[in-house]
């Protein structure tokens, strides 16, 4: 009796272990998957009058006036630069993160290939006017560490 219960507490230990074990070896791959990540400020305010943001060198995102229900439009270019086909994520943070629509959030670009995306501000009717601030998010992983 007393050796059923060492074997199964030893049992339950190694379990914990190797449970704890794969937790962190898959956060680890997906740390060292991530090749590149770019922040880009993005900006937008919701009001009555429409008005064009204006950007000064490709830095920032900035929609400018926006009234509820329209949308306003920003495109750029992604280009692969890398020796190796790359898993690109793309996303929004902060206060402007709901009222950003992007074109596609995941896809594979090939070696030497680009795309054209699209970003819009489409504040709902309804939104609370004023600015809304945040970024865009573009990550760039490894497709050959499989996470």
């Amino acid at each position: 009796m007393k050796n059923k219960k060492i074997f199964m507490i030893v049992l339950i230990l190694f379990a914990i272990i190797f449970l704890l074990s794969v937790f962190l070896f898959s956060n680890f791959l997906d740390f060292i998957s991530v090749i590149q990540k770019k922040e880009i400020y993005a900006e937008g305010t919701v009001g009555e009058r429409r008005s064009v943001g204006i950007e000064i060198n490709g830095t920032a995102f900035k929609f400018g006036v926006i009234p509820p229900g329209n949308n306003g439009k920003k495109e750029f270019n992604l280009k692969n630069v890398y020796t190796q086909d790359v898993q690109v994520n793309v996303y929004a943070k902060g206060d402007i993160k709901d009222l950003l629509v992007i074109n596609e959030n995941s896809f594979v670009l090939r070696e030497g290939g680009s795309k054209d995306m699209i970003v819009y501000f489409s504040p709902p009717h309804g939104t609370q006017k004023g600015v809304y601030k945040g970024s865009i998010v573009i990550e760039i992983r490894n497709t050959r560490i499989k996470n």
